[in-house]
């Protein structure tokens, strides 16, 4: 599903400020592809309801490249 997409942007809302987005980074879809296949396990032992790729937020490219 990913492939059809040059580039992921992760963002979050806060609870109280939803009517504002926080952008946090990007990443390049093949480099995720590449570098964070899809898992179910969690870093701390259990597991998460769904697989997902864990990428870490350090590991994201400033949202101002973008610009």
């Amino acid at each position: 599903m990913l492939q059809k997409y040059d580039i992921i942007i992760f963002s979050l809302f806060a609870r109280e400020h939803l009517d504002f987005w926080f952008p946090l980074g990007y990443l390049e879809t093949d480099v995720i592809i590449r570098d964070y296949p899809p898992t179910d396990k969690r870093p701390d032992g259990g597991f998460y309801p769904f697989a997902g790729s864990p990428v870490q937020t350090s590991a994201l490219k400033p949202i101002t490249d973008l610009l």
